[in-house]
Order: C-alpha cells, then structure tokens, then sequence
C-alpha cells in the first residue's frame, strides 16, 4: 500500500483542504514515504506547492519524519 499523504500531511500545519489538494498532487504524482529524503524548496514549488509558509511547514514535517524513522531504525539495532 502507497503513502497516506493526506494522514501525513494532516501532521502540518496547513488547513485541511490545502493538505488535501497537496496529498493528491503528490499521490498523482507517485511519491513515496523514501522520497522524503529529497523533499526541498525547489522541489515543492515544482509540483504547485506555491505558497512558501506550505513549503516551510511540509519540509518541517519531513524532517520530524525522518527523525522518527531514523529513531525506529536504530532501536530495531539495539534490541537485536
């Protein structure tokens, strides 16, 4: 099963339909859960994410992303 964009981005702070017409775009576009390693600025505006402030906010969203299953993966080390 693909990403939830719309569970993820739900995370944001961005107003629901915003985060809903965005979860679409990236669905349409077939990102995947791997693919936020390479989320930027750039990369937003070019797929319609114009507005900055959404950008800043699903970049911070990344990030805390990757943290986290950065964290999983290292007690997944640990308990072995």
């Amino acid at each position: 099963m693909g990403m939830d964009w719309y569970a993820w981005l739900s995370a944001a702070r961005l107003d629901q339909a915003v985060a809903y017409e965005y979860a679409l775009v990236f669905s349409r576009n077939e990102l995947e859960a791997d693919d936020l390693a390479y989320f930027d600025h750039e990369f937003l505006h070019s797929m319609g994410v114009s507005v900055a402030k959404h950008r800043l906010e699903i970049l911070k969203l990344a990030r805390r992303s990757r943290r986290r299953a950065g964290a999983r993966r290292e007690g997944r080390r640990e308990r072995r």
